[in-house]
């Protein structure tokens, strides 16, 4: 590491403007899209927040995305297809505290459809962390504040995948 730098343009403006607390961000495989988990407190319910880099390499102002809820939505991940997007929310239902859901990603703040990936990694805990591989065969995700890997294989839910 070297001389690390702000990411500029319009995120750095974000977090100074706001002052927001984060509870995980992603950075698209090809660099071009940053979403994070943001609100007032960490410790307050958090909304998911997205920004584009333009064809200068500079961020646009984060939007709230079409999925945050009035509950709290934690820790992003872009998978390696640079549009599927993993999240923990407590505001659209399920099993428990937090579940992992699954969308997309379609174009301004819009997402497509919500899906909860379902048991085994949801469960009336806090579920939430979820990271896949590239080939979309190894899982790591926390519950309870805990670090868990799961190999999921060629059987694998596609609502998982």
């Amino acid at each position: 590491w070297e001389n690390p730098v702000g990411m500029g343009g319009g995120i750095n403006a974000f977090f100074s403007e706001n002052g927001f607390a984060t509870d995980g961000m992603s950075i698209s495989p090809d660099g071009k899209i940053f979403v994070v988990a943001a609100g007032a407190d960490y410790d307050g319910e958090l909304d998911i927040y997205i920004s584009r880099k333009n064809a200068a390499g500079v961020w646009s102002y984060p939007q709230k995305l079409a999925i945050s809820t009035d509950k709290d939505e934690r820790s992003v991940f872009i998978a390696a297809d640079n549009k599927t997007l993993y999240f923990g929310s407590a505001g659209w239902g399920g099993f428990g505290k937090l579940d992992i859901f699954k969308t997309t990603l379609e174009g301004g703040t819009k997402c497509g459809e919500i899906i909860n990936i379902g048991k085994p990694f949801n469960t009336r805990e806090e579920d939430y962390g979820f990271v896949i591989d590239a080939v979309r065969n190894d899982v790591f995700f926390v519950r309870n504040s805990d670090i868990f890997y799961a190999h999921l294989g060629e059987q694998a839910d596609e609502r998982i995948k």
